[in-house]
């Protein structure tokens, strides 16, 4: 157990995520932060699983400045903030490219083998899961203003520092994957080709404050099975028809015509099924963009010129894109 830490002020309301950028076994970090009197923990993962607590819970680790440390609880993974979407959600090993490791000629840069990263996130977000009923936390993802106005929930090192500026640090990293992390902390399954759509438009909906990839995901998600669902149809559709055809034996009906007809139904049915989508979408989409938070979110990146409505219209057609293109393919 890691024996460098504090009393905390009050009970933790938010869970920390961070990468170890270098160590790269979840004993080795433990033991790294046992002897290292000026940082500390409270669990470490990696592809094997999670050791901790390496402090106490009751008790603040050091390692993201002293609000974060204070109210907040903090696990390592053995990973890198240089990691793409694409590698976290790998059940294979990964070989990342680190920009910032000194050689010794000078130079910098180095490959880093990570253990598949997918199973590492399973189990920080079982971890993560138990905190969150043991403190009781909101399994969502929260932001630099979610943590100044006091909300709960999970962020990671780069959130923290940019509530308080005590830190800079920038892990996870922009590619570490937010919502299938909150959907496995949630208790759901991800596939390693879960790809979120991209975009970090804030959202509110019933469930608390995130990102609107959450709510983009979700609505994607839909319309690729609608997709999956209606070619899956239109093959066996067709078996049927020549089969009919050739059973029955009927000379005034041909299997291209039983085939044409059942096509005809499944696209109707298709196109109001994309219909029904697209209407449920439009419909929700005020509820989910709040108008505060956008225009604060826009503020803080130096977007200017855009209204409110434009920025709801612009995701209005990316959904549009979005569902149209998933139940055409």
């Amino acid at each position: 157990m890691a024996p460098y830490s504090s009393d905390r002020p009050a009970p933790p309301f938010f869970i920390v995520v961070h990468t170890g950028e270098g160590i790269l076994d979840r004993f080795d970090m433990a033991a790294y932060l046992d002897d290292n009197s000026e940082a500390s923990a409270h669990a470490a993962g990696d592809a094997g699983g999670v050791v901790g607590p390496l402090v106490p819970y009751a008790r603040a680790a050091w390692t993201a400045g002293e609000t974060a440390n204070s109210y907040g609880l903090h696990i390592e993974l053995c990973a890198f903030a240089a990691m793409s979407r694409e590698q976290w959600l790998s059940r294979d090993d990964v070989d990342v490219w680190v920009p910032w490791i000194r050689n010794g000629d000078g130079s910098r840069g180095a490959w880093r083998r990570v253990r598949s990263p997918l199973s590492m996130l399973r189990h920080a977000a079982e971890w993560a899961r138990d905190r969150c009923r043991e403190f009781d936390i909101t399994v969502r993802k929260i932001t630099a203003a979610d943590l100044r106005r006091d909300v709960d929930g999970i962020c990671g090192h780069a959130d923290t520092s940019a509530a308080w500026g005590e830190t800079d640090h920038t892990d996870p990293g922009p590619g570490f994957p937010w919502p299938e992390f909150i959907a496995l902390v949630q208790g759901d399954d991800v596939k390693e080709d879960d790809v979120p759509l991209a975009t970090e438009i804030v959202w509110r909906g019933e469930r608390g404050w995130g990102k609107a990839s959450d709510a983009l995901t979700s609505a994607e998600a839909q319309a690729t099975e609608a997709a999956r669902h209606g070619a899956a149809t239109r093959q066996v559709l067709t078996a049927m028809a020549a089969q009919v055809a050739a059973i029955a034996d009927r000379r005034d009906v041909t299997p291209d015509e039983l085939e044409r007809i059942t096509h005809a139904a499944v696209r109707a049915a298709q196109q109001e099924q994309t219909a029904e989508l697209l209407a449920a979408l439009d419909g929700r989409l005020p509820d989910l963009l709040d108008e505060a938070v956008l225009a604060e979110e826009l503020a803080r990146r130096g977007v200017g010129g855009a209204s409110v409505e434009q920025v709801r219209e612009a995701v209005r057609e990316v959904l549009r894109r979005g569902v149209e293109g998933g139940v055409s393919a």
